[in-house]
């Protein structure tokens, strides 16, 4: 998530590990990181990202998915199962667009 005023990255995606190290108790514990997967559009599957081929991936977020639905595009094949997909995209259809904007009395 970019920040409104100078667009940094706000997220802090260390956030959760510091925090689990700072709980007492948990001192010796272990943080291990998980693996980014992300869809490679060359093999056209969800596959472990690597940095090395970064332009083959495609980082899909739900709000991404989200998107594609909303405007009734496709997702990539095998970045979900299909009837999730199909689901999501029947329920985006049928309801309505909210405002974001709110109106003074």
């Amino acid at each position: 998530m970019k920040h409104p005023g100078h667009g940094d990255d706000i997220y802090e995606h260390t956030h959760g590990r510091k925090v689990l190290t700072m709980a007492p108790g948990l001192g010796q514990l272990t943080i291990i990181p998980f693996v980014v997967a992300a869809y490679d559009k060359t093999k056209a599957q969800m596959a472990f990202y690597d940095s090395s081929r970064h332009d083959d991936f495609l980082f899909i977020s739900g709000s991404k998915m989200r998107a594609l639905a909303r405007d009734g595009a496709e997702p990539p094949p095998a970045s979900w199962p299909p009837a999730p997909g199909k689901s999501c995209l029947a329920s985006t259809k049928t309801k309505p667009r909210l405002s974001h904007k709110y109106q003074r009395d």
